[in-house]
Order: structure tokens, then sequence, then C-alpha cells
């Protein structure tokens, strides 16, 4: 159902910009055909800040990433998702890199989000502890409702995928706790691009937030 509705999604709404779209060696949880994705997906940015960018696909997430790179994608049986596109290695990643992560299951959800959001760490199930920790030198922003902006600088771990390393990692996460009628969701993007690209990431987690399978 996830699938169906990311392809109707993209497939018909108009845009003036738009970029191919690559499909990625997808592991899945549950043995399934692969998707039928489109050729192309409309993307709200000016085309200048387009240029050599491709969406890199599982057919449940979208991806913005430079022309040419390698990807991986995960679809699991829980319906958890996660791609990642980088230049070298996928596996286990390095940067320059950019990944996605969305879940929509109260424990994997919670687990995704915990280290950013009290409202996660407090969806644990009991006895469970967070498996990250905010690092002193991650910085945070409000990115508007239920999202939070971060940057992991250079040589710091945090919540980036990857991070670490001597570029800067961008990222961006979503968190709606789940409740009575409600199935929340945790989403996570991150862009580690070179310091003078970041123009190009704040492109690209722009609209990974507009892709976030649980939004369509």
């Amino acid at each position: 159902m996830v699938i169906v509705a990311c392809l109707v999604a993209f497939t018909g709404t108009a845009s003036a910009a738009s970029v191919p779209v690559v499909s990625c060696p997808t592991t899945y949880g549950v043995k399934q055909p692969p998707p039928h994705l489109p050729g192309r997906v409309p993307v709200s940015a000016r085309e200048r800040a387009l240029a050599g960018l491709d969406a890199y696909s599982s057919g449940v997430l979208f991806l913005l990433a430079p022309r040419g790179w390698h990807c991986h994608a995960v679809v699991g049986a829980d319906g958890s998702a996660s791609i990642v596109v980088a230049a070298g290695s996928t596996t286990p990643v390095a940067q320059p890199a950019l990944s996605a992560f969305f879940a929509d299951t109260p424990g994997t959800s919670a687990d995704l989000a915990c280290s950013l959001f009290a409202a996660a760490a407090s969806q644990l199930p009991t006895g469970v502890s967070c498996p990250q920790r905010k690092p002193r030198r991650e910085s945070t922003s409000a990115g508007g409702p239920d999202t939070l902006d971060f940057t992991d600088p250079p040589h710091v771990r945090g919540e980036g995928t990857p991070s670490g390393g001597s570029d800067p990692a961008h990222g961006v996460m979503t968190f709606v706790p789940t409740s009575d009628g409600l199935n929340g969701f945790a989403f996570v993007a991150t862009c580690t691009l070179p310091a003078h690209e970041h123009a190009r990431c704040a492109t690209i987690l722009a609209d990974a937030l507009t892709r976030i399978p649980a939004n369509l």
C-alpha cells in the first residue's frame, strides 16, 4: 500500500522541474516484485539547484543525490525502509553520502527518534534504552511542526548517517507519536557533502521531507 501511494503521488503531480529516477538494488523483508518506478519525478526547486541530481528510489523512499553514485535500499517486513546513496561504498557507508530512514511501528519509530525527541524516548518499550545519545557538539533547531534540523560537525559522530568524518552531516528528523487512532512514524534524512555544498544539502533535505511515506 505504501509503494502504491508513493507512485500515485509522484506521477500525478505537475511541476516545472523534475529529475530522473534511478532504481536502487533493494533488500526486502518480505519477497515482492520490484516496483514500477516513473522515469522522472517532479521537484519543487529551481532547475539550477537540481543540476547533476537524480532521485534514487526503492519505490518506498525517494532521495535526491548526485548523479552516478551508488545506492542500496532496504524495505522491512514491518514497514520500515531505508536508503543509502554514496560516492563510494554503501556497506559500510562512507562520506560523502546521503541516507534516509523511515519507521511507522511504535517500537522502531521510537528507536529511530529517541535521541532528539523526548516523546520518542517515552514511547520505547519498558526496559529498553535509547541506542543513540545526542553528542554535546551536535546542534539542533526547530524545522517545522514535529521536525528538527540537526548538524553533526566534522569528526562528531551523532544522529547523522554517516557522521564523524571530515564532512559535516546536515539532517532533518520528524517524529509523530503513536496514539489512539493514529499510527505515528519517524523519519530521518542526512546529507554529508563538503561544507561548500551546504546549499545542495538544503535542497536535498527539503525535498526529502515532502516524500515521507506516511504523509503521501
